[in-house]
């Protein structure tokens, strides 16, 4: 009724709808206070369609009531559709920036994209804030094409003064974009990055932990791990309201965990990150960005020796990456090279190989800052092939003996690897004897070296 008394420019809308509802006039409450209601879809749309032949000039006017009235309500959606309605084409603008990556990180970015539709591409293209939208909208929907269209514009953008919804520039916005999602290699990633992280400097800001975030993770991929931690330290993750700036935070904290070998920290930032995409009311459970998480635990769990459990994880990341082929293609990467010794080590070196020729592919096609990834790869390659030569010992291990010996690669202590395999201590310490005596060493370190050098993990 106030939307109404606010649009029709009167009052007493109240005892209408009451009148309507009650002589079952195609009026339904859609709430139990019987605030909202919905008017039948057929009859509003031949009273739109008559407004409109008998009374044009008053449409856009009521649209433009209807409008402000969403935005004092805080109905950010409503507002915008009426304020393109009204040909408000500068006021939608303004909102659509003001609210398009609140919209994003609750996984509504079918709504933003569809605002973008209305406004139709050239309203963007004669506006560098909708560009900005339409640029970051099409890159976190894997839409490179559209990506590349809008990025010039928002670089050539010229303007002081933070944008509408809090970034500092409109250079600022290109540059973490590019660094967010590494579309043309790591290292205009990592360049990126680092222009990102250096314009904004205040902690303050809700995109200081989103530029630092992803300056962290582009140097992850360029092997540069001290100063990747560093950047990750410095993200403040509890500044940002946006889920996804800390699920890739975390992310990344997993990885860089992992291979610094201290899994039990590993584990704690990978269960906080798959908390995040399990929470509905974060929107990350159909999102691309999702796959993190997955990436993350995956990691942990073949560090643990734990294969079935990381094969699931990093399989359902790959398959999340697969259904949105245009997003940033270095998660992608991870993933296989993560995947494939997995795969190896269960016993599927078919697959394995073909995730290792897939990241190849991925990464010959943009080798600037690579190098990292291209060793990871190489190092990969070569023990495959080992393992293609595979000389067995004189006595062969047991199955249980092999199990151990794949868990004796990780970080866990003997009795750990008990706890992992429900058996006792005193057994685990038998195994681990007999796999020494068979492969000829003395020792923990020893024996996964010999294991690698004969095909065996």
């Amino acid at each position: 009724a106030p939307l109404c008394d606010a649009v029709v420019g009167t009052a007493g809308t109240s005892k209408i709808i009451d009148v309507l509802q009650r002589e079952n006039l195609f009026v339904v409450p859609l709430d139990h206070n019987r605030q909202w209601f919905r008017y039948h879809h057929l009859f509003a749309q031949v009273l739109r369609g008559q407004l409109t032949r008998t009374e044009p000039a008053l449409v856009p006017g009521l649209h433009e009531r209807a409008s402000a009235w969403h935005r004092a309500s805080g109905l950010a959606d409503e507002a915008i559709t009426h304020a393109l309605a009204a040909g408000d084409h500068a006021g939608a603008i303004a909102m659509i920036t003001r609210h398009h990556h609140q919209y994003v990180g609750s996984g509504r970015i079918a709504t933003v994209r569809r605002w973008l539709g209305l406004l139709g591409d050239d309203q963007i293209a004669e506006s560098p804030l909708a560009a900005h939208c339409a640029m970051w909208a099409a890159a976190l929907s894997g839409d490179q094409a559209s990506v590349r269209r809008w990025l010039p514009a928002v670089q050539a953008a010229k303007g002081d003064g933070p944008l509408p919804d809090g970034m500092l520039s409109f250079e600022f916005s290109a540059a973490v974009l590019k660094s967010s999602f590494g579309f043309d290699g790591i290292g205009p990633m990592r360049a990126a990055g680092a222009r990102a992280a250096a314009l904004e400097t205040d902690p303050r800001s809700p995109w200081y932990a989103l530029a630092h975030g992803a300056f962290g993770l582009a140097l992850y991929f360029c092997g540069e791990f001290e100063l990747s931690a560093q950047q990750l330290r410095n993200t403040r993750m509890g500044s940002t309201r946006l889920a996804q700036i800390r699920l890739q935070a975390l992310s990344a904290m997993t990885l860089l965990a992992v291979e610094a070998g201290t899994i039990g920290q590993a584990e704690e930032h990978a269960r906080a990150a798959l908390d995040l995409v399990a929470d509905p009311g974060q929107g990350l459970g159909a999102a691309p960005q999702g796959s993190l998480a997955y990436i993350a635990s995956g990691a942990v769990h073949a560090a643990r020796g734990r294969l079935q459990q990381a094969r699931h994880d990093l399989e359902h990341a790959l398959q999340i990456r697969r259904r949105w082929p245009g997003i940033g293609p270095w998660p992608t990467v991870e993933t296989l090279l993560r995947l494939a010794p997995v795969l190896a080590d269960l016993g599927d070196r078919a697959g394995a190989s073909t995730l290792l020729g897939e990241a190849r592919q991925v990464i010959t096609s943009l080798p600037d800052g690579a190098g990292a990834q291209l060793a990871r790869l190489e190092r990969l390659e070569r023990q495959f092939t080992a393992r293609s030569r595979t000389v067995t010992p004189a006595e062969p291990l047991t199955e249980r003996e092999m199990e151990v010996l794949r868990l004796l690669r990780g970080t866990l202590s003997l009795r750990g690897i008990a706890r992992e395999l429900y058996v006792s201590p005193n057994t685990v310490k038998t195994h681990t004897q007999a796999i020494y005596r068979k492969l000829g060493v003395s020792d923990r370190q020893d024996a996964v070296a010999k294991a690698r050098e004969l095909g065996l993990v």
